[in-house]
């Protein structure tokens, strides 16, 4: 989506917002970093990424984007006496290139699938752990270097195990929360003292103003909900289609829709407190479809005494359809969702698989 720190080394950390926009519609206050005003067949160069990579891959430098600058393709390799006819050949192409959970070929179309909604899954569940990033740590100050506390900067620089986790972890953060123009930028060194520049990049933009303010509460539970969903215990990326009521996802065109059919269940809750807590439910019916997926942090995994084992730190309360409102008729989001508590939310994100 991948050991032990010597303070003196460490390099401060920046965020980066290439592109300023203007506020949002989806009845937040406006936040200045927001991108809802960009077509959304423009808004978002990771839709491109398939959820079939490892978490790692929205690290760039796990893919260089200039490796897709046209000044880097050799015109040799468009010199018809360069190509080999039979690579046309329909017989040459293994269909399992085609399986979308290796790479789906119509994320590559732009008319296909709303680039804002699909996104890669493989975040460990542990993660979510405070052991590891304590998130509340980070919602008070700006996502940024000189912003960022002491024990955060800490926790993301430590060359450990638990650094590794919250590397992760943090790197889901920012995919969920800031424009694909942001990125956050730091550096570390291993227990071998080699160091290590990370470059976490923005995806959906559920909240791009964090790079100019402190993360507000309705902000902090879209980030929260789309993190949760974006859980794997099996650590297998899989395509999904996320949508909700917030501006970023709450249009997939009808081709995503048709493409991701199967409401695998909703997600819910807060990242950013003391001791974090998050939610989910399921559709009943496609239950076994969503572990055929390797997803099952909405549905849980089958006991043999009969009940569910649930991903660590997401608590499932039960049918979407008992604890929801109904599916949206056009984009297929639930609007609202209770958890056991009797506490509803609205900052839900309801999870479709192909």
């Amino acid at each position: 989506m991948k050991g032990r720190i010597h303070a003196r080394h460490l390099r401060t950390l920046s965020l980066v917002a290439l592109l300023p926009c203007c506020g949002g519609s989806d009845g937040f206050p406006v936040e200045s970093g927001s991108v809802e005003a960009a077509s959304s067949a423009l808004r978002n160069h990771n839709a491109l990424n398939p959820n079939a990579l490892n978490p790692n891959a929205l690290n760039p430098n796990a893919l260089n984007p200039n490796a897709l600058n046209p000044n880097a393709l050799n015109p040799n390799a468009l010199n018809p006496n360069a190509l080999n006819p039979n690579a046309l050949n329909p017989n040459a192409l293994n269909p399992n290139a085609l399986n979308p959970n290796a790479l789906n070929p119509n994320a590559l179309n732009p008319n296909a699938l709303n680039p804002n909604a699909l996104n890669p899954n493989a975040l460990n569940p542990n993660a979510l752990n405070p052991n590891a990033l304590n998130p509340n740590a980070l919602a008070p100050n700006r996502l940024e270097g000189s912003s960022l506390a002491p024990t955060a900067f800490s926790a993301i620089t430590d060359p450990g195990e638990l650094g590794a986790m919250s590397r992760q972890l943090l790197q889901y953060i920012v995919s969920c929360a800031l424009s694909p123009s942001q990125s956050l930028r730091f550096s570390w060194r291993d227990e071998l003292d080699e160091p290590h520049d990370e470059v976490y990049w923005g995806h959906l933009g559920l909240a791009p103003g964090w790079s100019d303010e402190p993360l507000s509460a309705s902000r902090r539970q879209w980030v929260s909900a789309c993190v949760a969903s974006r859980a794997n215990r099996a650590g297998v990326s899989v395509m999904i289609s996320s949508r909700g009521t917030h501006q970023a996802l709450r249009y997939p065109d009808r081709s995503e829709v048709a493409s991701f059919p199967r409401e695998e269940g909703a997600f819910w809750g807060d990242l950013f407190t003391s001791a974090p807590r998050f939610y989910a439910c399921y559709n009943e019916s496609n239950a076994d479809r969503s572990r055929d997926h390797s997803r099952d942090c909405a549905t849980g995994l089958p006991d043999p005494e009969g009940g569910v084992r649930e991903c660590p730190n997401i608590h499932i309360v039960g049918s979407c359809d008992l604890v929801c409102g109904p599916l949206h008729a056009a984009s297929g989001y639930r609007p609202s969702c209770t958890n056991d508590r009797g506490e509803s939310s609205s900052a839900v994100i309801t999870t479709f698989l192909p």
